[in-house]
Parts: structure tokens; C-alpha cells; sequence
């Protein structure tokens, strides 16, 4: 939320925009699901954070939604340790990767 407000107007899910438009304007609506986010261990020693983010660009259209482009964002991060604050550095980066790859997409979007 903090990461994408700065440019675009961010709601929750339970949130309406209440956009007035006109009969020949559109509304870009952009949903984002958490489908991973998981610290991973491939053994004892070694393992990673791992973000997996879908995002569907949706068009509000005066006779519809209209699907515009949908992608899937996923990222894995080594974690330094194999423990809890390894695996939370290694997801806060590969969260940080992730909106890194979600935002110039959304631009192109646009």
C-alpha cells in the first residue's frame, strides 16, 4: 500500500472508488492477490523467502469490466540464515523485488 500510494490511489478491497465518469470515460482498476509468501527451507542450512503476487488490471467501462492484462509476480530471495530473521529479510526482498517488477509493468499498462 505505502509503496504504490505514492503514485496512484490505493483502496482496500471493501473500499469503492465512487469515480464519476462520463459516458465515454474508463476507470483502470488494478487487483493484486497474495498467492505465496512463504520462507522456504531446501535443507537445514539453506533457505529462502519466496513472494508470489498475481495482478489483474481491470477496465470499468460505462457497459462493463473489460480484462485488460493480468500477470504473475514471482520472486525468491535467499535468506543469509536458515532461521525466522533470515527468512523475514528474504521475504521483505523479495517483496521489495517483486512491486520493483509490478510497478514499470503497471506504468507500460497505463
Amino acid at each position: 500500500r505505502e509503496r504504490l500510494g505514492g503514485r496512484w490511489t490505493v483502496l482496500t478491497a471493501g473500499e469503492g472508488a465512487g469515480l464519476p465518469r462520463g459516458r465515454n470515460q474508463s476507470v483502470l482498476t488494478l487487483y493484486v492477490a497474495l498467492e505465496d509468501f512463504s520462507h522456504v527451507f531446501e535443507d537445514p542450512g539453506r533457505s529462502h523467502g519466496r513472494v508470489r503476487l498475481r495482478a489483474t488490471l481491470v477496465e470499468a467501462t460505462p457497459v462493463g469490466d473489460r480484462l485488460i492484462e493480468q500477470r504473475v509476480f514471482d520472486v525468491q530471495r535467499p535468506a543469509a540464515t536458515p532461521d525466522a530473521g533470515g527468512g523475514a529479510v528474504a521475504l521483505a526482498a523479495a517483496l521489495d523485488q517483486a512491486l520493483a517488477e509490478l510497478e514499470p509493468w503497471l506504468t507500460q499498462q497505463r
